[in-house]
């Protein structure tokens, strides 16, 4: 309730909205995110944190809007068209998803993330060849983790790796399961 109503200065954008995602307040985290964003519309900065904190809430629609409008404004920021990226596959509207993740690639080849939601779009699209190679791209660029796992691990299965997908689900049930993303 106090977030609604106490005063909030520009400066402490997005500092303030990040505190309470570290106390677990997501609620308060996302009307404070949305008040930064009111403060000056055209900063990237907070939009990529409002629409990566909808995304987190699970708000994919909403997610996806701020990330397109911040995408639309500036199409260099990678993260910001990874985040699109990751919204179209979670929207079912694969080929977009591989066009943004390729783009954001482009931007950034260090970008772990486009290469994961490339691996999981060309799997969605049946192009199994191309998803392992760009996971496998992804696992050399970032500490494998669980969203590389949970990505592989059906992968595997369907290109008949049972061993490898043995492996990768066991390390998802030691991990305690599950993603906020894949």
């Amino acid at each position: 309730q106090f977030v609604q109503f106490a005063p909030l200065a520009a400066e402490a954008c997005p500092e303030w909205p990040r505190a309470y995602e570290k106390l677990g307040n997501a609620a308060s985290a996302l009307r404070t995110y949305q008040r930064c964003l009111q403060f000056d519309t055209t900063n990237g900065e907070n939009a990529f944190f409002l629409a990566h904190a909808y995304e987190r809430a699970g708000k994919i629609d909403e997610a996806a809007a701020v990330y397109e409008a911040a995408h639309n404004r500036s199409r260099t920021n990678p993260d910001v068209t990874t985040g699109l990226a990751r919204c179209r596959l979670r929207q079912g509207r694969t080929p977009e998803a591989r066009v943004l993740a390729e783009e954001a690639f482009q931007h950034d080849p260090g970008n772990s993330d486009a290469l994961l939601v490339l691996g999981l779009a060309c799997r969605n699209a049946g192009d199994l060849t191309h998803a392992k190679e760009y996971l496998e791209r992804r696992a050399k660029l970032a500490q494998r983790d669980q969203d590389f796992d949970i990505a592989l691990a059906p992968l595997a299965e369907e290109l008949g790796d049972v061993r490898d997908a043995v492996e990768h689900y066991r390390k998802i049930v030691a991990a305690g399961g599950g993603s906020d993303f894949v």
